[in-house]
């Protein structure tokens, strides 16, 4: 209960969208244009992205422009103003509506985008309705449309170029295409003709007398199973002439969620077996007619991929296709992996990747991974590797064939969300989500340290020397803390001078020292300033998994703790965290009695302890008093506990706070203003402690204060109260309603703790209501 803390915004809904920090910030950051619309078709916010999008400098540029940035009219014929009046008015509050609009960019290029519109719950200055527009530029996808148009015009050329029949099969063995030869073969018109047909081109029984249906499915099944199946078949046309053929089936791998499907190759066998029984002279006629190699390599030159084939047995690997000019890459014969690494063509932190994929080849898995390569490019150049693995009859690994895709760009935009753009270390989310995934994907045997470090006294830094110098020094933090530790940890920045780092397989108290002790020495030459006014120092705390905690929410708890007990040792320092940190913590910040009760009283220790870490670890302080109001009536077995706050230098007081036991009404609801006068006898008899208690209700000097605890219900009670500037500013109060009551010194000691941890808070959730 907390009736006089409202802080109300007397601020315009529009005036506060564009102060909202939160707001901004998440405009800011997200990964696609977006523009805030008033009822004026004015653009009043927009995001860095949005203008990049269009050209502009900043987004000032960008508002100025903004009706100059979709031509006069749009693809269909309509007016660009008109439709998008259409739009805006059509748009309901809370619902999607997503258009094609074509905008151009500040150039005056046409610019394909998708819109998607909505409305929010705020309004603009003129009374209308704010519209929020996310663009998606459509460059890319028509441009990759195009291209796979393209591609696919090309493959189908070749194949239909192949002297080889072709058909394709999905796992559930239905024919879903083949290129000229395969129907040119048993003399039809079309594609559309062969898959009518197929199922007609064989005979009812195979010359080994088995049924062909049977015998088919039986084949496809083990090239589904094994990846690659040859055998030999009959054939015949519509009108009944025998074809006798060998077929080669590969099971082709989809990317993704794509099927699997099944390429099936028929190599006619009637020329070749004329006056000759020996069918297996002909084992490799397929091999004369045109090479693995030669088809590979048409089909990469098409392609704006690089395509691959290994020997396993020999460990060489031949490269196909345009690729190989940019990579400067030779497609001659060489050793895989060694003569790659030995030439510098991987990037170093990538090489373990290599040789998990030599250790995968071996073990007959297949499994995509993405490697940067370093030679001719400028920088470390992202590329997706995946490949199929052939075998023989015997199921043994004999080749890989594959590709490497290009993928950089697409991971620039993954790293562009993940990173803090100021000092290129992992932002708080993805921070969070990548020590999260390490911790779950081990087990308690891993160990991990969690090291949060704060950097000392640096708004000092940002008021006398500006954000740019404040900037600097946390470029000059990020980049030291990358520097001392691996690149397999964790390095992000969650705060505005905070960073966290996750050393992986740091379960070594000492190991963990050494290195808290590195970062603190490299900083501490390290001056800002025109004359180097201030020298940078880091307070450091740590926690270890899984000793301190099995998540990531309850390390940096831990880790929390123990940077506060840095900060507590006057900066400059590092601390790990111990069970003992709490109770110390709580001892360093008892304010003090006088010495003679300091050394004399007793109190429920573990008690106190357990109401301290409630308001330490709780993001809600209000409902943490009335936990620990809870607590306390439980534990003292006390009929009400409730604080009395005054918020006009002590001329009344006002209930903000209560707790009733069960079958005890409360009272405070039917009259939660007292003044001054009526609480007198407590205000002005209590001791040093500020404490003033009633053992029986009789020893009450002032009438009317008796007349308000008879009104109350109450037999006994206890206050303990709080001075400030010459009044009383708050007490907590608890009372006993069925019965005369005589106080123990342990239990007058815990309430008056528990009064000076409440305070304490208390005073805390003011100052964030001020602010």
């Amino acid at each position: 209960m907390d009736k006089y803390r409202n802080n109300n915004l007397a601020i315009g809904q529009e005036e506060y969208l564009m102060n909202n920090r939160l707001f901004q910030t998440i405009v800011h950051f997200m990964p696609i244009g977006v523009s805030v619309i008033n009822s004026q078709l004015e653009c009043v916010l927009c995001n860095e992205f949005t203008c990049e999008l269009f050209g502009c400098q900043t987004a000032t540029e960008y508002f100025n422009k903004f009706k100059e940035l979709s031509p006069k009219y749009q693809p269909d014929g309509s007016l660009s103003v008109d439709g998008f009046s259409k739009h805006f008015n059509e748009t309901s509050y809370g619902e999607n509506k997503v258009v094609q609009w074509t905008h151009c960019d500040v150039h005056g290029n046409l610019l394909p985008t998708k819109l998607t519109l909505t409305k929010i719950n705020l309004t603009d200055e003129y009374g209308g309705d704010l519209l929020v527009g996310y663009l998606q530029d459509m460059r890319p996808i028509t441009l990759e449309k195009e291209t796979q148009v393209r591609f696919n015009k090309r493959l189908k050329a070749i194949l239909d170029a192949s002297p080889l029949c072709l058909n394709l099969w999905t796992r559930d063995l239905v024919v879903i295409m083949c290129n000229k030869k395969a129907y040119t073969l048993y003399d039809l018109k079309d594609e559309e003709e062969y898959i009518k047909e197929f199922f007609n081109l064989s005979p009812h029984t195979q010359p080994n007398g088995r049924i062909s249906s049977d015998l088919a499915q039986e084949n496809l099944q083990l090239a589904i199973d094994t990846g690659y199946h040859k055998f030999k078949w009959l054939h015949h046309n519509l009108v009944g002439e025998e074809i006798p053929c060998e077929i080669t089936i590969v099971k082709i791998k989809g990317d993704d969620n794509a099927d699997d499907l099944l390429a099936g190759f028929t190599r006619d066998l009637r020329d070749g077996l004329a006056g000759n029984d020996n069918h297996d002279e002909f084992e490799t006629y397929f091999y004369n007619q045109i090479s693995d190699r030669a088809l590979l390599s048409t089909l990469a030159e098409l392609s704006d991929e690089l395509f691959f084939a290994l020997d396993i047995r020999t460990s060489i690997i031949q490269y196909f296709g345009n690729m190989r000019s940019l990579l400067n890459i030779d497609g001659n014969n060489t050793t895989f992996p060694d003569s790659i690494i030995e030439h510098g063509a991987i990037y170093p932190g990538d090489i373990p990747k290599l040789h998990k994929v030599v250790q995968n080849i071996h073990n007959g898995i297949s499994e995509p991974v993405d490697i940067r390569v370093m030679q001719g490019c400028e920088i470390p150049h992202y590329f997706r590797v995946s490949y199929e693995i052939i075998s023989n009859t015997k199921n043994e690994p004999i080749f890989v064939v594959g590709k490497a895709v290009d993928i950089h760009n697409q991971k620039e935009l993954e790293v562009k969300a993940t990173t803090d753009l100021l000092t290129a270390c992992y932002n708080k989310i993805s921070t969070e989500v990548e020590i999260s995934r390490i911790i779950d994907a081990g087990d308690n045997t891993s160990k991990h340290m969690l090291f949060i470090v704060d950097i000392d006294n640096f708004k000092a830094v940002n008021d006398s020397l500006g954000h740019h110098f404040g900037d600097l020094v946390l470029k000059e933090v990020a980049s030291k803390l990358k520097h001392h530790f691996r690149s397999q940890d964790i390095v992000g920045r969650i705060g505005g001078d905070e960073f966290i780092v996750l050393a992986k397989n740091m379960a070594d108290i000492n190991m963990a020292t050494l290195k808290a002790e590195e970062i603190s020495d490299a900083f501490k030459d390290i001056c800002f300033g025109e004359n180097s006014d201030y020298k940078i120092s880091l307070s450091i705390g740590a926690a270890c998994f899984p000793y301190d905690g099995l998540t990531y929410n309850d390390l940096y708890k831990r880790a929390d703790k123990a940077l506060y007990e840095s900060k507590k040792r006057g900066k400059s320092c590092f601390t790990f965290y111990s069970d003992t940190i709490l109770e110390t913590t709580m001892n360093k910040h008892k304010i003090s009695m006088d010495n003679a009760k300091v050394e004399s009283a007793s109190f429920d220790t573990r008690f106190v302890l357990t109401i301290f870490d409630l308001f330490y670890e709780s993001d809600d302080i209000k409902d943490s008093v009335g936990v620990a109001l809870n607590y306390l009536g439980e534990r003292l077995d006390i009929d009400r506990c409730y604080i009395l706050e005054s918020f006009d230098e002590g001329t009344t007081y006002c209930d903000t706070f209560e707790w009733c036991k069960e079958g005890i009404a409360s009272k405070f609801g039917e009259s939660h203003t007292f003044s001054k006068e009526i609480l007198d006898d407590c205000l002005m008899n209590a001791d040093d402690e500020g404490v003033v208690r009633s053992d029986n209700l009789s020893r009450l000097a002032t009438n009317d204060r008796s007349t308000f605890m008879n009104n109350q219900d109450v037999q006994s009670f206890l206050h303990v109260q709080t001075r400030e500037k010459g009044f009383v500013k708050d007490f907590i109060g608890v009372d006993d309603c069925m019965g005369t009551r005589t106080w123990r010194e342990k239990e007058i000691n815990t309430i008056i703790h528990v009064k000076k941890i409440i305070s304490l808070f208390l005073s805390k959730l003011e100052l964030d209501i001020d602010y």
